[in-house]
């Protein structure tokens, strides 16, 4: 497994910039608002950018999951889908196969 890590730049307002590493390279950056109800945090408007297509990948989102789930003290994420800001459609809602206008993640399914 590789080493793997988050890194918060800045927490505001509800608000989170953040980086994801691996081997202490930078793979992806992030940035989203955060609401936490009770055990569930709500992500909304999310924005991932990775050096490449797929760079980060199902393993590495859900370890990053994992990480922001200790980090909140949740016991589920929830995903919100947001407007697509590069790619191929361009101000979409995230509603396709590939995109989910909904993504849950429970500690228990990762």
């Amino acid at each position: 497994m590789d080493d793997f890590d988050v890194r918060l730049l800045e927490v505001d307002q509800g608000v989170i910039d953040g980086q994801i590493l691996v081997s202490g390279a930078v793979i992806a950056a992030f940035m989203c608002n955060v609401r936490v109800t009770g055990r569930v945090a709500s992500i909304s408007r999310l924005h991932l950018d990775g050096a490449g297509p797929n760079t980060l990948g199902v393993r590495r989102l859900r370890r990053a999951m994992v990480w922001l789930m200790d980090a909140l003290n949740v016991d589920e994420i929830v995903v919100e889908g947001g407007q697509r800001v590069t790619g191929a459609a361009k101000g979409a809602a995230g509603t396709g196969p590939r995109t989910p206008a909904r993504l849950s993640f429970q500690r228990e399914s990762i």
